[in-house]
């Protein structure tokens, strides 16, 4: 997102910047407006979002948005245009991880909850939003609290380091489990049912 100007106003006590405009606002926004987009267009959003990421982990040291979301990503509808935005929890990686705790829960990768990451964290948010930009729902929405997507969380990354751990032979069957988390079963319910609101 561009950059023009900005200002302190001591006496609000706030700083003020001056970007380039999106007229359709967040690509969340954008979404629930318009239910049915042509996937080629979901394509080109996310590779447009990818490259917004490169640009953030190239710099020495990299920068680490931590908090993308549909939310925070800013849509031109008319260009199918999409910039990051809302870089107020960005970090610098001046070592070799992070070690603080922050974001959105629903889209926080299981190294951010051990405080312990780098800028690998952010492309596990992207494949949160890839899967929010064609549900229509924040990932994890049946949980009712932070606590309980942390465990819904954990359990699938613990999953995944036992499958990594075993011989191929249970593998099947581990991928048999996983199946069964909701996530992943409510993402194929709407694949079964043609819900995407993708043509």
């Amino acid at each position: 997102m561009k950059f023009y100007t900005s200002w302190v106003d001591t006496a609000n006590k706030n700083i003020n910047f001056v970007t380039e405009m999106f007229t359709y606002g967040t690509l969340k926004q954008y979404r629930q407006k318009h239910k049915r987009v042509n996937f080629r267009a979901v394509k080109h959003w996310c590779r447009q979002i990818l490259k917004g990421l490169l640009y953030l982990h190239s710099h020495d040291p990299p920068v680490i948005h931590r908090d993308l979301k549909c939310d925070n990503i800013f849509i031109n509808g008319n260009q199918g245009e999409v910039k990051i935005g809302d870089l107020g929890r960005v970090a610098i990686l001046r070592k070799s991880h992070a070690d603080h705790y922050v974001g959105t829960p629903e889209f926080m990768a299981p190294e951010v909850y051990a405080e312990e990451y780098n800028e690998l964290v952010d492309i596990y948010s992207f494949g949160m939003c890839s899967l929010e930009m064609v549900t229509f729902e924040y990932p994890y929405s049946e949980c009712t609290h932070p606590a309980q997507i942390y465990k819904k969380v954990i359990s699938v990354q613990n999953l995944f380091q036992q499958m990594i751990s075993r011989p191929m032979t249970t593998i099947d069957s581990m991928l048999y489990q996983l199946s069964s988390v909701n996530l992943v079963t409510r993402t194929r319910h709407k694949l079964n049912h043609n819900s995407w609101g993708l043509s």
